[in-house]
């Protein structure tokens, strides 16, 4: 079946990757169908979920909550949206794992190891910066209605499209902005980042988080700004103590492969002496001969003929 892990380190050809992909797309919409089938079911709860922070902020005003629409067909329009986007988020995890699927095979076991832990932590930074969304509209648009005349001069109604594009609009944002835990982690991972340089740059770093949150948030008062940027602060303050935790378990790792390292190097081994063939054995001297057999020895003065033919006058 397409996307087993039974070889995490297969190759295959760019037809069969393309077949799982196709796999893995088809099982993330079949997610996203369902989930919306349900959230059509329970759209009346979703929609009491997704008016509530306005709806409140209007009753701390003492203004009537009037969420109007503008057209005829918006009411089918505005419930098709918010029934895909409610699937999307529901689904959020399940697309997820089947993107991890898909990408853990041409990973090694090392980063497989180190990449699994991000995917929940990931994804809890993600809600986390939308309910921190959710909660924090309420006091913004509460703020807003104060420069409104009072409620007896003035009737103040909500588009329920456009905020409701607004709200999905700053929980993007805040589900983006809170992810910074996990991408300084994979660039300390990486070495491109080290935890001292992340400390070095701190002022920035929080001049760069309230802009973001100055962005993110509608009002211009310091108050609502803070509340998404010291979220962000201790974030950028928890990714440098997760960056230290990394290099201090490179350095563990270095030092269990590294061997220890002697105080002075050992001399130089003597170089071996070529081997001496060795010396031949003497050959064995002959037997004596018994000469008593073979009678006396000859002579060794010369005859008087040698003497005669050899005349030195004569040379």
């Amino acid at each position: 079946m397409p996307g087993s892990n039974d070889n995490p380190q297969r190759e295959m050809p760019f037809a069969e990757h393309l077949e799982e992909l196709r796999w893995h797309l088809l099982r993330s919409i079949l997610y996203v169908t369902v989930l919306a089938a349900l959230s059509w079911y329970y759209y009346d709860a979703i929609y009491h979920l997704v008016s509530t922070p306005v709806k409140h902020a209007f009753e701390s005003a003492h203004y009537t909550a009037d969420l109007v629409y503008m057209d005829i067909l918006e009411p089918l329009y505005f419930r098709l949206q918010v029934v895909l986007a409610a699937a999307v988020i529901l689904a959020l995890p399940l697309i997820i794992w089947e993107i991890w699927r898909f990408v853990a095979p041409g990973l090694y076991a090392e980063e497989r190891r180190f990449a699994a832990p991000l995917i929940p932590f990931s994804i809890l930074l993600c809600f986390a910066g939308c309910v921190l969304v959710y909660y924090a509209l309420p006091i913004a648009f509460e703020f807003l209605l104060k420069f409104a005349p009072p409620s007896g001069e003035a009737r103040v109604m909500q588009h329920l499209q456009r905020y409701y594009f607004f709200l999905l609009r700053m929980m993007i944002g805040a589900a983006v902005a809170f992810q910074t835990p996990v991408v300084l982690l994979l660039m300390g991972k990486l070495e491109l980042v080290t935890s001292r340089g992340l400390m070095r740059f701190w002022r920035h770093s929080v001049l760069v988080c309230f802009t973001i949150a100055a962005i993110i948030t509608p009002t211009i008062d310091p108050f609502n700004m803070a509340i998404i940027a010291v979220p962000l602060v201790s974030l950028y303050f928890l990714s440098v103590v997760l960056v230290w935790f990394v290099e201090v378990g490179r350095r563990r790792r270095a030092s269990r492969e590294t061997p220890d390292e002697p105080g002075e190097p050992p001399p130089p081994s003597p170089t071996p002496e070529p081997a001496v063939a060795p010396a031949p054995a003497p050959a064995a001297a002959p037997p004596p001969i018994d000469r008593s057999i073979l009678g006396p020895l000859p002579t060794t003065e010369p005859d008087a003929e040698d003497e005669a033919l050899f005349n030195p006058e004569e040379s």
